[in-house]
């Protein structure tokens, strides 16, 4: 492995070779053949959407830590051409077929850090640099779930509050404008997203047409089980009044805690076997038939774009954890459920690193996607094992987290 002693376009495109030699054994191609041009290069398709998530979790958009970090932005990743921001709604406490707009938690200014006003700071500070804006209509996490009388009048109200949303998206130049982003996350009925509310569906998106000029995606998250993806290919026939179809893909690619190995349940010491794998390995994981014959996500996403002839922006990150391939979307635990610490357990900027690598590879030269929005570009602490890939180091491979993406970004910019 190389070390770095200082950071510079230099040093990115010394990386990009040893790394174009190192990983070339690993690349996954869907059609090789149409990616080699005369002169034997190979050719990526390009995707049009490069795009960074920013939270306000360590300051408000209003104030510098903004500027800093989209500066930050412009010079690591020259390639990135979308900031994505969120706006959040909760169930209305007296109404459960309503939901209502929440700013977020009140910060040290004494107002929420995700207002419509922040909000309007960052949409600028973003356009300034160039950039477009990315804005997320979703659920708020820590929000109970809906839990309506009637789902029918609850949609219909949804209708009405992403017209609301859309409205101040195309006021302040948003560029796409995802609504229901992890909305499923909450449904315990799939066949909501099916057939029997297409007309619902497609209300919501002729009420945000009708106001907002810019392109809009509806967010899914992975799929569950087959039952979820059969309703989704088969029902959503409204998708094809989209123009993206973006997923939420914070997939598992090994074990799970609850999974079982040879019939019993897994404990602290194979856990932590089946943690840490290789590049080759999470690549397998992306294209394998773990949930049954003709079923992995490679090949469902491939589906879903050919039916509905709709590109696809996949949403993805990793932690700062061992085991962040298994569990990239939280803090992963440091003991089995018998109460046994795992070994090795703890910050792994190199499996972080890892997982990003084998997310390239995989859907690099896939032509069912239109790009990538990368959580997330926030906390400043290099040893934290939160999600931000923003001053992620590994002492290892002397690379940042940053580094490996503009690597790859790097190949697919248009």
């Amino acid at each position: 492995m190389i070390k770095l002693s200082k950071i510079g376009n230099s040093t990115i495109l010394g990386i990009t070779i040893l790394f174009s030699i190192l990983l070339s054994s690993l690349v996954y191609s869907y059609d090789t053949s149409s990616s080699i041009s005369t002169h034997g290069e190979i050719l990526y398709h390009k995707w049009s959407i490069r795009s960074v998530c920013i939270f306000p979790f360590d300051d408000y958009y209003s104030q510098s830590t903004t500027d800093t970090k989209l500066n930050e932005i412009r010079t690591r990743l020259p390639e990135v051409n979308y900031i994505e921001i969120r706006t959040f709604w909760e169930p209305d406490p007296n109404d459960s077929n309503n939901m209502i707009y929440t700013g977020g938690d009140v910060g040290y200014l004494g107002t929420p850090t995700n207002s419509w006003v922040e909000l309007e700071a960052a949409a600028a500070k973003i356009r300034s640099r160039n950039m477009g804006v990315m804005l997320w209509a979703t659920k708020e996490w820590s929000a109970p779930r809906p839990n309506p009388s009637n789902w029918t009048i609850w949609m219909q109200n949804y209708a009405k509050y992403a017209k609301m949303v859309a409205q101040w998206a195309e006021t302040n130049q948003i560029s796409i404008f995802i609504f229901g982003a992890e909305y499923d996350n909450f449904i315990s009925d799939y066949s909501l997203l099916g057939s029997d509310y297409s007309g619902q569906w497609n209300q919501t998106i002729s009420n945000v047409r009708s106001v907002f000029l810019g392109k809009v995606g509806f967010g899914f998250n992975w799929w569950y089980s087959p039952l979820h993806w059969n309703v989704v290919y088969n029902q959503s026939s409204w998708i094809t009044h989209l123009d993206y179809i973006q997923i939420d893909s914070f997939v598992s690619l090994g074990i799970t805690r609850n999974d079982y190995i040879n019939g019993t349940r897994a404990n602290a010491t194979q856990i932590a076997n089946s943690w840490s794998p290789s590049i080759q390995s999470l690549v397998g994981n992306w294209t394998d038939n773990r949930m049954g014959p003709n079923w992995n996500y490679t090949q469902m996403f491939e589906q879903l774009a050919t039916k509905y002839n709709k590109k696809i922006i996949i949403n993805i990150g990793a932690r700062n954890n061992n085991g962040t391939s298994t569990m990239p979307w939280m803090n992963v635990p440091l003991r089995d459920m018998y109460g046994n610490e795992i070994p090795g357990s703890g910050p792994d900027v190199g499996e972080m690193n890892d997982y990003w690598i084998a997310f390239f590879l995989t859907w690099r030269n896939s032509r069912a996607i239109a790009g990538v929005d990368m959580e997330h570009y926030s906390q400043g602490n290099t040893n934290s094992i939160d999600g931000s890939f923003r001053n992620k180091y590994d002492t290892t491979s002397g690379l940042y987290t940053w580094q490996i993406i503009s690597i790859y970004l790097q190949s697919l910019e248009l």
